[in-house]
């Protein structure tokens, strides 16, 4: 036998012919299902694997006949004969005991016996079903969990893509800027300044006064912000713009709004913050604020032109009447203010005096008069006469030469005063017609005893308060 043979020859058994012997390797006879040779030779091996043992003429092909023989597996050409594994096979049923080879290797003690070939890899002599033998259990590597684990991948790669999805799609709708602006723009239309400020703070313009910006003058507003539409946001990184219009007293608004991002809520979602909108700011010029109320609730307003900040809606100021002032009443409806440093709303209030308080204003300029006239001074506060009244140098010498007291005042004419209509207390004021002067005489002496008449015209004018329910002149001039 040599190397590599891709036949090789079978030593024959004592009872074969060399020729006999190579058939039966080569072109193993048909047996039954069990190896039994049809001839009933009890000499003859089972078929496992002696190469390709088609089915005889006329004959069904036997169990076990088809694997093909490899030589390379059966023999070693560096391996003297019988040293590996040989191709025997199970014990031949119905052959002598001492004829049942169990493996190659040394010869069993009976001379007349041959080695037989062990059993190919793969093939069991106790008659064990072989791997890949037609009819009998092929050990297969399922396939079933690397298509569940891929399936499994799969899933979750869809699961992750849908659930990206559903969080971009709530971000862009459920927790988007515009959500956070609408959450503001409702909590200001329900009148709740609470739940607004809980949103963001709107912002109060430099210098205005917060005294209006109070939950009751808000709530008791006469009209509300409706119809809010939040259009889409412009979202650059962290920062998204966006526009609100919304109706107020059937009048139509708009206001850019800004929101910036501040980070997440429940791990997935973002967070806007509401950059505040600028309030609009009310512009009063008041004389009276006693017991003054703004929209039913009681307020302290500030005397004089004050600026108020106020949210969105309708205000109505009123100052009620007093003795000596009508009662001031105005009304006026604004929005939010589009710009950082809005232009003040002018609230039209103009408080008018009372009759009262025009008699009491012309009483108090004729008492401050006759204080002056009945004082004999020459140079009085009233200033009817001074050394700079009198026009020519030689006028100016006489008064130099005029005794300062002792005088005698009469008011021959009577002047008309005006009081002003347009307020009182700090900003109470009067004056005299220019059509309807007074006049003032006077009847003094000099050191000599000379004796002289002075003459003047009387135009008063000045300003007036009011304290402790009486007028009281705080200004007087002549002129």
């Amino acid at each position: 036998m040599s190397a590599g043979d891709p036949n090789p020859q079978i030593p024959p058994r004592p009872d074969h012919s060399p020729e006999e012997a190579q058939r039966s390797f080569d072109a193993p006879a048909q047996s039954d299902d069990w190896g039994y040779r049809p001839d009933g030779d009890p000499h003859s091996s089972q078929q496992y694997g002696y190469g390709p043992a088609g089915p005889q003429e006329g004959d069904a092909q036997s169990w076990g006949s088809q694997p093909s023989y490899d030589p390379q597996q059966s023999y070693d050409a560096q391996q003297p004969y019988g040293s590996q594994p040989s191709y025997g096979s199970a014990p031949s049923y119905g052959a002598p005991a001492d004829a049942q080879a169990l493996g190659s290797g040394p010869a069993h003690s009976d001379t007349g016996s041959v080695p037989q070939p062990a059993p190919a890899p793969g093939y069991a002599p106790d008659g064990q079903a072989r791997t890949g033998e037609k009819g009998g259990t092929k050990t297969r590597k399922s396939r079933l969990p690397l298509i569940l684990s891929l399936s499994a991948v799969g899933v979750v790669l869809i699961l992750v893509l849908v659930g990206a999805l559903v969080i971009m799609n709530m971000n862009r709708t459920q927790y988007g800027p515009e959500t956070v602006a609408q959450e503001y723009f409702d909590a200001v239309a329900a009148g709740d300044m609470g739940a607004a400020k809980d949103v963001t703070s709107a912002a109060v313009p430099n210098g205005a006064s917060e005294a209006l910006l109070t939950p009751e003058i808000f709530a008791a507003s006469a009209a509300a912000i409706e119809d809010v539409r939040i259009g889409d946001a412009d979202i650059d990184g962290d920062t998204a713009a966006m526009t609100a219009t919304y109706s107020l007293a059937g009048q139509e608004y708009e206001l850019p709004l800004t929101a910036s991002k501040n980070g997440r809520q429940g791990l997935f979602f973002d967070q806007w913050e509401l950059q505040p909108p600028t309030l609009q700011t009310l512009s009063l010029d008041l004389t009276q604020v006693e017991d003054a109320t703004v929209n039913g609730e009681a307020v302290d307003l500030e005397m004089g032109a004050t600026e108020y900040a106020v949210m969105p809606g309708a205000y109505e100021v009123v100052v009620p009447e007093t003795t000596y002032t009508q009662e001031g009443r105005s009304s006026i409806t604004v929005g939010f203010s589009p710009d950082e440093q809005p232009q003040a709303a002018d609230v039209a209030m103009q408080i008018g005096v009372t009759d009262e308080y025009k008699k009491d204003v012309e009483k108090a300029v004729r008492k401050k008069l006759d204080e002056c006239l009945e004082s004999g001074k020459l140079e009085t506060d009233c200033g009817f006469f001074s050394r700079d009244g009198f026009e020519t140098d030689e006028d100016k010498e006489i008064y130099d030469e005029l005794r300062t007291d002792d005088i005698d005042f009469e008011m021959t004419e009577e002047p008309t005063i005006v009081v002003t209509d347009y307020g009182a207390a700090t900003t109470g004021s009067f004056y005299t017609d220019d059509e309807k002067p007074g006049k003032v005489r006077a009847v003094v002496r000099t050191g000599d005893g000379d004796r002289y008449e002075l003459t003047t015209d009387l135009m008063p004018s000045g300003t007036v308060t009011v304290e402790d329910d009486k007028i009281v002149i705080t200004y007087f001039f002549n002129g």
